[in-house]
């Protein structure tokens, strides 16, 4: 199939079908739009087959050097610096010790936020990620996207979106659905990629939604 039959050329955060072509490559197409001012690329995730994109050949062997250690020891994820530190901000900033991680991976920050006394839920579409942290640690994990769940409202006290919001077809709608899950005084917490590219993406789409990230706090990590 060609791949332009199966492209979504809507922004994936205003939604609108206003959006042009900036370049191509052989594998993929970089649209813009002119309304929220943002790159995206049009051929990620794949149609109907996002779960799969996120494959054990993903995790092992496509980003082994974040991911295969995982397999034996979670303390020698390259994040755990990182992972301690942001714990450690929403100890201070947060008024209890419920936590969901939006794109749990194979759970070293789920892993490493239960064994700082935290109550932990993930969610990880990937059928080989969730299967793997609940196998391994036996923590909760949805296998679905956090808009499909149903979870309570004012649920949770911290919800991490660490480097995943860039993976995400539709921003928005995930950052309204986690606002909902929040208590109260509740933390949104949101790092992108070293790049920096998904950052204007995450600024818009919190914009839209509603949501405002105070300079400082976790979620402008």
């Amino acid at each position: 199939m060609d791949i332009s039959e199966t492209r979504d050329t809507r922004c994936p955060v205003c939604e609108k079908n206003r959006t042009r072509q900036k370049y191509i490559t052989p594998s993929f197409s970089i649209y813009y739009c002119p309304e929220c001012e943002i790159e995206f690329n049009a051929d990620f995730p794949p149609k109907g087959s996002i779960r799969e994109a996120f494959s054990r050949e993903y995790y092992l062997e496509l980003q082994k050097e974040a991911f295969a250690v995982q397999e034996t020891d979670h303390s020698l994820d390259p994040m755990i610096k990182f992972y301690k530190e942001g714990l450690e901000r929403l100890d201070e900033l947060t008024g209890g010790k419920r936590l969901l991680d939006v794109g749990a991976g194979m759970g070293a920050f789920l892993k490493t936020a239960h064994d700082d006394g935290w109550d932990v839920e993930g969610i990880e579409i990937s059928p080989f990620g969730s299967k793997f942290i609940n196998g391994k640690y036996g923590f909760t994990v949805y296998d679905r996207s956090i808009t499909s769940l149903d979870l309570g409202k004012e649920s949770y006290d911290a919800i991490t979106f660490w480097d995943v919001i860039e993976h995400v077809e539709y921003p928005k709608r995930q950052l309204m659905k986690a606002h909902e899950l929040l208590k109260p005084g509740g933390m949104l917490c949101h790092r992108p990629p070293l790049s920096g590219k998904s950052l204007p993406l995450m600024a818009v789409a919190a914009d839209q939604a509603g949501i405002a990230f105070p300079p400082g706090t976790p979620a402008t990590a």
